[in-house]
């Protein structure tokens, strides 16, 4: 970590060196060299220069993305290379989680939409409103959507406005503490809340590999499926898990290993 901070503050030292508007072009160039380690514009080729500099920003992208601005257009025209080396558009942006595996108890398929759970009239007009946005979590959290669908089903009936006897809040009845963990700012905001409970969901999966744990520890929370080593002895949890799985199987989104 020292060694990460100290070379974010390198760079720092580099780029002002190059911006500072005082400084000629070859006095930006000295302060660069100074504190790069690169081989002087003097005694290579404007190429060679070049091409050392710029894959020196490259090794070191971590401590030049907060500042992520172009070079001066005369620095670069002397060092050989193109500005946008620092330019917004060069820096990857974050992956999204691959797709999920649930091994041992079970695995839920992929292509099954979320409206292929059975639902009755009203509910399935209020599920309508909310699919783009189930199939948005979906594809960053890479939960199969149905499965994020059966879970705002048993959570609230596609109510957004549903609020637990124990603070639980919203679409996926969110706790307080899930709210700050995930930067949600109005915990009924359908978007905000289907979002921040499809990565709070995530989580358990990854954690405990397999559906029905997830569930359980969505439900009762982790501490008592690592207590009691799978779903926890509570009839509450239970029904919730098996009521899950129920709405899955109908739908077809569930694959029995065996």
């Amino acid at each position: 970590m020292i060694e990460a901070i100290a070379r974010i503050e390198n760079r720092i030292q580099q780029i002002r060196a190059l911006i500072e508007p005082e400084l000629s072009s070859s006095e930006k160039i000295a302060r660069w060299n100074a504190n790069s380690g690169l081989s002087s514009p003097s005694s290579v080729s404007k190429e060679e220069f070049g091409t050392q500099l710029q894959s020196q920003l490259i090794q070191n992208n971590d401590g030049i993305q907060p500042l992520r601005k172009s070079l001066p257009p005369d620095v670069a025209a002397k060092m050989g290379i193109s500005p946008q080396v620092l330019s917004p558009s060069s820096v990857a942006e974050p992956s999204k989680l691959a797709p999920v595996t649930m091994p041992l108890a079970s695995r839920v398929r992929q292509d099954v939409s979320a409206e292929a759970i059975k639902l009755d009239p009203d509910e399935a007009a209020r599920r309508e409103r909310y699919l783009p946005i189930i199939r948005e979590a979906a594809a960053q959290t890479g939960l199969p959507e149905v499965l994020i669908g059966a879970v705002i089903q048993a959570e609230s009936s596609y109510k957004p406005g549903t609020v637990s006897s124990a603070g639980a809040k919203g679409l996926m009845q969110l706790m307080p503490e899930n709210e700050e963990q995930f930067g949600v700012r109005n915990v009924f905001d359908p978007r905000e809340n289907i979002m921040a409970g499809s990565k709070h969901l995530r989580e358990y999966v990854d954690r405990f590999g397999t559906l029905e744990k997830a569930l359980a520890a969505f439900n009762a929370g982790p501490s008592r499926v690592v207590r009691y080593g799978g779903i926890p002895p509570f009839r509450e949890t239970q029904d919730y898990v098996r009521r899950i799985t129920g709405m899955l199987r109908q739908a077809g989104a569930i694959q029995d290993a065996g």
